[in-house]
């Protein structure tokens, strides 16, 4: 069983969400009984704006919810602020990343991994306001290898607040020698696609940089959402090779994974966070209709422009 919540930044920090998720169904020194009951089967962590929460099958899903949502104890608060501060320090390349996007996309004056401007007052409000049951979304992965994740419960303030009118764009992205492109504001329809270009493009980067150039450790490429951006990072390399034929190849790979009942969580976000169901034999379906043509003019034009740019500067 996995629960999502709906946690935003308070004031572009993640501070005090990130603390209130080092708060929840935690003792401030758990028996050894008590540790293995409440630590192993359910685990969580936050990311962007959710956070996460994976509950073991022998777990009553009830009295799990009735934890996550029951008041925060600030003995426990205060016994957090050390681990706390010691992972916003350690922080991982992944989290470096992450943020450097988000603030070159979005706003610079986002912060991710940062430990200060958190209060008692703070976080507790903070839990009271957001840990109810609208902004809760709970399904269950624990399923047969050709069966569908099955929801459980979706609040009315799950689904983020898109509009209609949606913007495609790419950019240079330094930090790492990458480049972004996706969607700001996006429906299911260009969520789906831009899925299809990212395994488009990771098979290729997996190939031109494994067998092209002889690499063992190469760059990969990344899909990410964040409110109503979605995104692709990829690596600069040349996409010249990236032809009709490989295209083709890709496509077929990408219809017998999802055959075969990959991409699950992917496909469970794009019927429940953007409203538009779609059983996965009509993905399939659309996916071995989408043209060498389309995917060129919407992607590939705007990746071959912008990593040739990049060469010459």
């Amino acid at each position: 069983m996995k629960i999502y919540i709906k946690t935003p930044l308070l004031n572009n920090s993640q501070t005090v969400p990130h603390m209130v998720e080092h708060c929840i169904r935690k003792n401030k020194k758990p028996d050894v009984r008590r540790f293995f009951e409440s630590h192993l089967p359910c685990e969580h962590w936050i990311n962007g704006e959710r956070t996460h929460i994976f509950v073991d099958y022998g777990k009553e899903l009830e009295s799990v919810v009735r934890e996550i949502k029951g008041g925060l104890n600030r003995e426990i608060y205060e016994f957090e602020k050390r681990p706390f501060k010691e992972e916003c320090n350690n922080k991982t390349e992944g989290n470096i990343i992450f943020e450097a996007m988000l603030q070159q996309l979005i706003s610079p004056e986002i912060r991710l991994n940062t430990w200060k401007g958190k209060t008692w007052k703070k976080v507790n409000q903070y839990h009271k306001t957001y840990y109810q049951d609208q902004n809760f979304l709970i399904f269950e992965d624990q399923v047969s290898a050709h069966q569908e994740y099955e929801l459980q419960f979706i609040g009315s303030g799950v689904r983020p607040r898109i509009k209609v009118e949606n913007h495609f764009f790419i950019e240079d992205f330094p930090f790492n020698k990458s480049v972004i492109f996706g969607y700001r504001n996006y429906d299911a329809c260009h969520y789906r696609k831009l899925i299809f270009a990212w395994i488009i493009c990771e098979t290729y980067c997996w190939y031109f940089q494994r067998y092209e150039l002889g690499k063992y450790f190469y760059d990969i490429t990344v899909f990410d959402s964040f409110r109503e951006y979605i995104w692709i990072t990829t690596p600069k390399i040349d996409y010249s090779c990236l032809d009709k034929d490989f295209f083709e190849q890709a496509k077929n790979y990408i219809c017998q994974i999802l055959n075969d009942f990959y991409l699950k969580e992917k496909l469970f976000f794009g019927n429940y966070l953007y409203g538009v169901p779609a059983e996965r034999k009509q993905i399939i379906e659309r996916c071995r209709a989408f043209p060498w043509t389309t995917f060129q003019e919407e992607f590939l034009q705007s990746l071959l422009l912008s990593t040739n740019e990049s060469k010459t500067k």
